[in-house]
């Protein structure tokens, strides 16, 4: 959207590893910033240093899409002429351009900053994001979905039953009846989706399901080349 209201911009993107993986070969972005969770002297080391290349930058305008503490102090201290974020943030204050999204219902994270952008002036066409894969990409997911026994030929969906937190959790064995419906009934493949940290969900509703599945550990960007050949992603709210 940015580049498409100013197409000679300079336009960087700032990410939490492993999420600047989404952003990566997007041909409107010049360069991808990340940073990782760290503590101790290493996450002081890895500051310093990101902050030291954001303020070699010069940028002229900072957006902080979300908020949080950690990128409102980044905005505070980019040196960036212009620094926007959210006007009823409680680091509202760190910000010199405020603008203020208001619904009266509740939205996608895409139709939030969307309105952001909107409001700083910028004409809005569509608010469909798009992740640039690479056919390279598209072919290696479909090899490595063949080893674990899917056939990528025929139709399959992605189930990610995974979550951080319990309660926002969808119950395994109702994880497990859909993909039994949809293997038996309807002929799809279950091929369930999961991070390291997942593995025991993902364990979980494969014991309770009468018919047999597949799982596959990915990257995000492995997930994204995977989920675009599929009939349909089944996760819960709010899920990847």
């Amino acid at each position: 959207l940015i580049k498409e209201n100013f197409p000679g911009c300079m336009l960087d993107y700032l990410a939490m590893a492993p999420c600047d993986q989404i952003v990566s070969h997007d041909p409107n972005i010049n360069q991808v910033l990340k940073f990782s969770k760290s503590s101790g002297w290493n996450g002081v080391v890895q500051w310093l240093d990101l902050m030291k290349r954001i303020r070699k930058t010069r940028y002229h305008m900072v957006i902080d899409m979300h908020g949080g503490p950690r990128s409102a102090m980044i905005a505070l201290m980019s040196g960036a002429k212009y620094k926007v974020g959210l006007a009823r943030s409680r680091r509202a204050r760190f910000y010199n351009v405020r603008v203020d999204p208001i619904f009266n219902h509740s939205v996608l994270a895409v139709e939030f900053q969307s309105k952001m952008l909107e409001l700083l002036g910028l004409q809005i066409r569509s608010q469909s994001p798009k992740i640039h894969l690479l056919e390279k990409e598209l072919q290696d997911i479909r090899e490595k979905m063949r080893l674990v026994g899917i056939n990528p030929e025929e139709p399959f969906a992605v189930i990610h039953p995974g979550v951080e937190s319990v309660h926002n959790q969808w119950q395994p064995e109702k994880f497990a009846e859909v993909a039994d419906v949809m293997q038996s009934k309807f002929k799809i493949q279950a091929l369930f989706d999961f991070a390291p940290s997942e593995a025991p969900q993902v364990r979980q509703v494969l014991e309770l399901m009468k018919t047999p599945a597949r799982a596959i550990q990915t990257t995000l960007r492995e997930f994204a080349a995977m989920t675009k050949q599929a009939e349909f992603l089944l996760t819960h709210n709010s899920g990847p």
